[in-house]
Parts: C-alpha cells; sequence; structure tokens
C-alpha cells in the first residue's frame, strides 16, 4: 500500500521559530470536548529538579527537557487526573523520525517539523507513552492522535512533552530542547501534587 503524501505547508521550508508558529496543544479530548490549556506536575516543569515526583523518591540533582503533562483544561477548568479521556497529539503537521522506547522504556514519538537539510532542523517529543498509534516515516497532520498516555497508578496517567531544534554538526545532529511554556498556545497551570483517592502526596 502506498503511502499519500501530503502538501507540506508554507512554514516547511523556513526557519521560523516555535514561538512564531501557532503550534497545537499535544492533547486531545477522546469526546471532543476542547482543551484550552495543560496542568503540569511541579517536578515536572522545564529545568533543574531534585525529586522523582512519578516515584516520590529524592533524586539526583537533573535538568529535566520538557513538561511533565497530569491533566488538562478546558472551559469549565482544570480536570486531574490525566485519564483515559485524553489522547496525545501532534503539535504541528510532521514527520515521524522515531517510533520506539524512550530513557525509561516507555513507548515515545519524535516528529521532525523541518526539512532534512537545513542546519536548524524543528522537532517534537512525546514520551512516557503506554501505547502509539503512528509507525516511523508517517506525514501526519497536527492534532493527529499519536498514542495513549502512561499509566504510573491505577487509572492515573501523565505524558512528557519536549521541543526543540537539532542542529546540524560535523559528525551528527545535536538536539537542543526549549521550554515549551514560553510558546504555549493555551493556558499552563503548575500543580504540587495529584488528588490520589489514598489522599497521598505526589
Amino acid at each position: 500500500m502506498t503511502k499519500t503524501r501530503r502538501a507540506q505547508p508554507h512554514w516547511w521550508n523556513k526557519g521560523l521559530s516555535w514561538r512564531a508558529l501557532n503550534w497545537r496543544l499535544p492533547v486531545r479530548s477522546v469526546n471532543g470536548s476542547g482543551v484550552t490549556g495543560l496542568v503540569v506536575h511541579r517536578d515536572g516543569q522545564y529545568g533543574w529538579s531534585n525529586r522523582d515526583w512519578v516515584s516520590g523518591a529524592p533524586a539526583e540533582r537533573d535538568f529535566h527537557f520538557g513538561l511533565d503533562v497530569i491533566g488538562w483544561i478546558t472551559d469549565s477548568g482544570a480536570t486531574l487526573p490525566l485519564d483515559n479521556r485524553i489522547v496525545c497529539c501532534s503539535p504541528l503537521e510532521g514527520t515521524t523520525s522515531f517510533v520506539g522506547p524512550d530513557e525509561h522504556g516507555h513507548m515515545a514519538v519524535v516528529l521532525r517539523h523541518s526539512p532534512d537539510d537545513v542546519v536548524r532542523r524543528r522537532f517534537s517529543f512525546i514520551g512516557d507513552l503506554e501505547e502509539v498509534y503512528v509507525e516511523r516515516g508517517e506525514q501526519v497532520p497536527a492534532g493527529l492522535p499519536l498514542g495513549r498516555p502512561y499509566v504510573f497508578r491505577k487509572n492515573y496517567r501523565f505524558f512528557h512533552f519536549g521541543i526543540g531544534y537539532e542542529i546540524a554538526g560535523t559528525e551528527k545532529r545535536r538536539r537542543v530542547y526549549i521550554n515549551p511554556a514560553f510558546s504555549i498556545d493555551g493556558r499552563l497551570e503548575i500543580r504540587e501534587r495529584i488528588p490520589f483517592p489514598s489522599n497521598r502526596s505526589t
């Protein structure tokens, strides 16, 4: 079966920054309700962290290259936790350059949003997935469901979202992540804990 090639968007060959593009939130409700923002765990923000919030254990100081999304926002407010009503989606039209396990062994998808031969190539990364719906080499439109967030407690899910640039070098490309919060088109709420039924703070 031959895959249909879509016409590239007008910005594809332009060196526009992520902030200059009108990219979508990387989530979609399966019941069609409009998602207007993301809820991110306090210890899952872009930047330095001293804690593994998923396990609750202390961790070595490390840099977190993206956002750990634990809930979503609609016009009626924030909903926590992330559950099976949400799927992860492509923030921009692009091509899947990687589909496979991330550094934690969970499924991940990397999308390329620029031509192969440019010096600074846009990419997005969605990791900590329970399952994926796409294959490597697919051309996907913005908003297409890519996979389902990972379950880390019974019926409680999260996923990792990152964006950045792959910079051409002398031997191979260097991946540079940027903070998605600076150019996100929607609300962003930071929460310190998830309301587990056991009242355990996480």
